[in-house]
Order: C-alpha cells, then structure tokens, then sequence
C-alpha cells in the first residue's frame, strides 16, 4: 500500500520576529485565489500546510494573515527543504519534518536528484533511473493523528505532495468531518497514475464528507467541474479547491463579488 510522507518529529520554533526575506515570492493562481478571499475576509486562522517545501507558502500565510490568533502546521518529509525552511523564526509556525500517511508507520521514501521530489513505494518511483534515487526510511503519521497530537483547530489545508492528495486526504476523514475546513490540492495525473487512483475517485470522496471541488484556472478563478471537463483535468496537472457545502455560498460570493 503506497503511504506517504515523512520522518522524525522536531520540535517546534517558538521564536517571534519578522519572516526571512528570501522568501514568500509565490504568486500562482492559487495564492491569487487565497489571497483574494482573505482580503475580503479574514476567512481562516488556522492553515494546516502538507508538502511545506522550504517554507515559501508558510511564509505567503504568515505575511497574509494577523499577528496574533493565527497558525500554521506545516509538514515537509525532505531534510534538506526541511532545513532550509529553519530560517524562518516565527512564533505562528511550527514545522515538522515528518509525514502523512494513511497510518502510522515507517516507509521507504525515494528522494530524486538533489532532493527535488519524494516518492514512496516501488510503483510511484519505478521509472526513475536507479542512480538518481536515494531510498530512505521514514515514519509517517496519519494526518487526524498530527492534528490531534498538535492539538490544532485547523480551518485551511493546503496539499502539495506530488501525487499523495488523495491519500492525504482519507487520512485527514476524522479533522475533515468535525471542522469542516477549505482544501487546496494539486492533482498530478502522472503521479496519480503511479498511485492507482484517479480525479474522479479523490472527487467523489471528498462529495461523500460534504464538500464540493472546484478547478483553479489561470485566472485564478473556482470553476465547477462537470464532464467532459473532468475527463480532460484527469489528465493533467492542476490545482483545486474543496469548500464544504455549508460554507459554498458564502465563499463563493466573497471570491466573485
């Protein structure tokens, strides 16, 4: 069963000051769509950030959002991004260089190059030269159990983890049903493939927990997602947005108004 990400708990930074400068330049579509909503409503407090990298987007929240009454979880399984996200010295944040997986566990992750990318399993990473992979273990943690543990009221939760949202996403059922929080997740048909599921399978689960899924399109715009337009993005690349259908109305309207 392919699992996904991560390694060790470390503790968390618990200094205040300024975020590093060297980061927070991210302004794709779907910080356009996150800023949007947040400039017309301080929406959400609370970002639970999957797949953290070396902390650019940890740090596009902690620009975006208040100082004081906001936090991020933010969890990145490649030591060397891990590392490089310690630079950041912010109270609101707390990183850990650990994973999220459909249970607690260890697993063999591939790192690619010089930690560009992480694959776990055989089947994920099979057509990647020998040479190019290095396989290490790691422990991994359901995401409902990070969330307990850190004790963390999450109403965000952004997903980046080359090709593991879904599984990310069955992780979090128990977070998901009690609080209800917007989803961001980048679907990437190469690597869903890899992983034996499919758009319409991740859809369909998130459908069942209550929420609707829209496409991020280049003009940072929600788009409804109906076929045929769902055969066509279950072979592409791009990033969604899953809003409880409680919360739709409102957010819909702060994001076309």
């Amino acid at each position: 069963m392919i699992l996904i990400l991560i390694s060790r708990f470390i503790e968390s930074i618990g200094i205040t000051s300024k975020s590093s400068s060297k980061l927070g330049t991210y302004h794709g579509e779907e910080f356009q769509v996150i800023k949007c909503l947040y400039d017309r409503c301080h929406y959400f407090y609370n970002v639970l950030d999957i797949g953290a990298n070396n902390g650019d987007w940890a740090t596009e929240f902690l620009n975006l959002m208040p100082r004081t009454g906001s936090k991020i979880l933010a969890i990145e399984p490649i030591e060397k991004f891990y590392s490089e996200s310690q630079v950041i010295h912010d109270s609101r944040v707390t990183f850990l260089n650990c994973g999220v997986s459909l249970e607690n566990g260890t697993l063999q992750m591939a790192e690619i190059g010089n930690g560009g990318s992480a694959f776990f399993g055989e089947n994920n990473s099979r057509y990647i030269p020998s040479n190019d992979k290095y396989w290490h273990s790691v422990k991994t943690f359901t995401g409902d159990w990070l969330v307990a543990r850190e004790k963390f009221l999450v109403d965000f939760i952004k997903i980046d983890t080359d090709g593991m949202d879904f599984k990310i996403i069955q992780s979090l059922q128990e977070t998901i049903n009690s609080l209800q929080p917007i989803i961001q997740f980048e679907f990437s048909f190469r690597f869903a493939r890899n992983a034996n599921y499919t758009l319409q399978e991740n859809i369909a689960f998130l459908e069942s927990l209550g929420y609707s899924v829209f496409v991020i399109d280049k003009y940072a715009e929600l788009k409804a997602i109906k076929y045929p337009r769902l055969e066509v993005l279950n072979h592409q690349t791009k990033n969604f947005w899953a809003i409880p259908n409680r919360s739709k109305a409102q957010i819909m309207q702060l994001l076309t108004n």
